[in-house]
This record gives structure tokens, C-alpha cells and sequence, in this order.
């Protein structure tokens, strides 16, 4: 019988998230984590070399949680223009949270970060484009198709005020047509 091992510092990188989507970097001290997680200092660097291990460790299950777990349950569906529904609702979770802001704030200072925001986002645009590619057959427009989606989701983030997730949704009801 096979055993799953559960990986100890969940807490520990759920808590770094929790942080990062209330409030940015600005209180992601250890000593928050460790109130936050109810452990100690102790425990902390038991986990993590220090912090620089930590945030590389919360960057690696920021896009592990939200990229490739989001793509692995979109591509249970059965086609293509049911993974682009399925993804499309997907997102919408991700939308209202300000944890994908924060993060691209903090992309702005630290190098470490600002790579792992653009390997996500490159991901996260090759697996439109492939779906996207799958829906029309062509290279290029699935490329402009796979952009598109991309920059209305980020950029919908940006905009002040945020565009509502209504919205947004029927922007992606707009950009949905361009695939016939």
C-alpha cells in the first residue's frame, strides 16, 4: 500500500498567501507567519532555510496552486471549448482576489519574484494558446486569441476601479465569438 507523505510546510506557504492577498509584502514577517500558523520561529526554520527560502517556497506553490493545478483541472474537460468554459470560471475565482496584484507589485522590486510572474504568466498564455489552437486551427490567431484572454484578465486587475467580474465575463463573451 502506497503512502502519500504530506508536505509540512503547507501551512506555512497557505499562510504566506493569506498574507500577500490581505495585505502585499508589507506584514509578511516571520513573525506574522509564525502568529498566523500558530508555530514558532523554531518551526519556521526548521521548514526554511530563511526567509529567502521561504519566499522561494511560496512562489513555487503560488504557481503550482494557481497555474498548473488550474490547467490539470481544465483539461479533465472533454474539449477544448469545454476547458476554455471551464478555465474561464476558474479565473473568475482568481479575478476578485487581490493576491495576483500583490504579487506583480512586488514583481516591481525583487527579481526572484518578477520571475516566477513571468514564467506563470508564459504558462499560463502558452496553455490558452494551446487551447485556443485546438478551437481554431490556426497558429497566429490562436497566439492573438491566447494574448487577448491574457492581457483582459490582468489588465482587468489593473484598472482602477477594478473592471467588475460581470464585465469581465462578458468580455469573454465577446473574445469567445472571435474563436468561430
Amino acid at each position: 500500500m502506497e503512502t502519500m507523505t504530506v508536505d509540512k510546510r503547507i501551512p506555512w506557504l497557505q499562510a504566506g498567501l493569506f498574507l500577500l492577498e490581505e495585505s502585499g509584502t508589507a506584514n509578511m514577517t516571520i513573525d506574522e507567519l509564525t502568529q498566523r500558523v500558530g508555530l514558532t520561529k523554531g518551526s519556521f526554520y526548521h521548514h526554511f532555510k530563511d526567509r529567502g527560502g521561504y519566499v522561494k517556497a511560496l512562489l513555487e506553490y503560488w504557481e503550482e496552486q494557481m497555474t498548473h493545478r488550474l490547467i490539470e483541472q481544465a483539461d479533465l474537460q472533454a474539449s477544448s471549448k469545454e476547458k476554455q468554459r471551464h478555465l474561464t470560471q476558474l479565473t473568475l475565482a482568481l479575478y476578485d482576489s487581490p493576491l495576483e496584484l500583490n504579487l506583480r507589485a512586488w514583481a516591481m522590486s525583487s527579481p526572484l519574484v518578477k520571475s516566477y510572474v513571468e514564467r506563470v504568466d508564459q504558462a499560463r498564455v502558452e496553455y490558452l494558446n494551446q487551447i485556443a489552437l485546438e478551437i481554431t486551427g490556426d497558429a497566429e490567431r490562436a497566439r492573438q486569441l491566447a494574448e487577448i484572454a491574457y492581457a483582459v484578465f490582468v489588465g482587468g486587475q489593473q484598472i482602477l476601479p477594478q473592471i467588475p467580474r460581470e464585465r469581465l465575463l462578458e468580455l469573454y463573451g465577446e473574445l469567445d465569438r472571435l474563436y468561430r
